[in-house]
């Protein structure tokens, strides 16, 4: 789901709101929850999910054009980067359940077996 399909499903269970004001609403949610993990606070919204920073080590890093790597401490930053970390909630647990294990996103086809030659002489 992409934020319009979440203003749209959000102004269709609530016509007696506008649609700019639900807009306003979605991204008041979303700013605090960026700030918040840009400050390194943990969030949790209950029977959805939580969220948290996760520190990893630095790494040197690298140009994929040229290849040419840049450590850490260089004008490159490449320091210790920061990943939001959400482990599954509640919501996720249950449509786990009802859906069974969690399928690939995009599963790769299996391939058709070939046809044999028949030889004629």
């Amino acid at each position: 789901m992409v934020r319009s399909e979440l203003e749209s499903k959000l102004a269709e269970q609530n016509p007696n709101i506008l649609r700019k004001d639900i807009e306003k609403i979605v991204d008041t949610i979303l700013i605090e929850i960026s700030e918040a993990l840009a400050k390194g606070k943990n969030i949790e919204i209950r029977g959805f999910g939580s969220y948290k920073v996760k520190i990893r080590k630095a790494r040197t890093g690298r140009n994929p054009k040229n290849s040419k790597t840049h450590e850490p401490d260089k004008t490159v930053s490449a320091v210790a980067p920061k990943k939001a970390n959400a482990p599954a909630g509640k919501a996720d647990k249950d449509v786990e359940k009802v859906m069974g294990k969690k399928q690939p996103n995009n599963p790769k086809p299996k391939a058709k077996p070939k046809p044999k030659k028949s030889k004629k002489n």
